[in-house]
């Protein structure tokens, strides 16, 4: 005959798999691939060790989402510009 399981030790169990379950389901939750990047290097010279280099950085972003800066300011988010293919940016 085996020993019982103290009933703390059954309850702490039963936590810990209850913890477990609602973090695999809340991450089966999570969307994926809503933003698709891109780059594209547009400088026509090689590019050397320690030399710099121009590219074209795309964003293809699925419909109703949105992506924002890095960084919050005072007063909320900002959304990110769009550019047309025209506009340059220098980071």
């Amino acid at each position: 005959m085996q020993p019982k399981m103290p009933i703390s030790v059954r309850r702490n169990l039963l936590l810990l798999l209850a913890s477990l379950s609602t973090c695999i389901l809340a991450s089966a939750q999570l969307p994926h691939d809503v933003v698709h990047w891109s780059v594209t290097v547009v400088s026509r010279d090689a590019i050397k060790r320690g030399s710099s280099a121009s590219v074209q950085l795309s964003a293809e972003i699925q419909d109703g989402w949105h992506v924002y800066a890095l960084t919050q300011p005072a007063g909320g988010p900002i959304a990110n510009p769009t550019m047309n293919e025209h506009e340059r940016i220098t980071l």
